[in-house]
């Protein structure tokens, strides 16, 4: 998960700075469609099951010179740190993927990690609520995932 700063490799402007303001919060997962289907296609159905009824949340708060988006999935936790010039995403204590200006979507990222190519990107709708799409190989599976802002 994560959210794309326009500002990555510049300085924003006022009006970017307060709609980055607005997704600052705590939101939840409220839906979501295609993850189990993702999870046959990992190879690992047996695994959606133990992960299916987890609550999900993500957090967006402000930092010294950025911004950092922790993803929460019962006890497993990705913090995405994204400052002006760098993104960094530490799954787990598998280490950090670092991504470059290349990488950058519009509120979203492409990477590859564990050998599957991933896009991911937010839909705001309003100041409450987005939606993620998380794209895996070129569209071959693509989750939808539904939050609102708790706080």
């Amino acid at each position: 998960m994560l959210l794309s700063p326009r500002f990555f490799g510049k300085k924003i402007d006022k009006k970017e700075g307060e709609e980055m303001d607005d997704k600052l919060g705590t939101w939840k997962r409220y839906k979501v469609k295609n993850e189990e289907q993702l999870y046959k296609f990992m190879g690992q159905p047996e695994a959606y099951a133990m992960v299916k009824d987890l609550k999900v949340t993500v957090t967006i708060e402000k930092i010294e010179d950025g911004f950092r988006e922790i993803y929460e999935r019962g006890p497993t936790q990705v913090i995405s740190t994204i400052t002006t010039g760098s993104i960094s995403i530490k799954m787990g204590e598998n280490g950090a993927i670092k991504l470059d200006e290349s990488e950058r979507l519009e509120n979203g990222i492409k990477f590859t990690h564990n050998g599957i190519k991933r896009k991911q990107q937010k839909e705001f709708k309003g100041k409450d609520e987005f939606i993620l799409h998380d794209d895996y190989e070129d569209g071959k599976i693509v989750v939808l995932h539904y939050f609102k802002k708790l706080s």
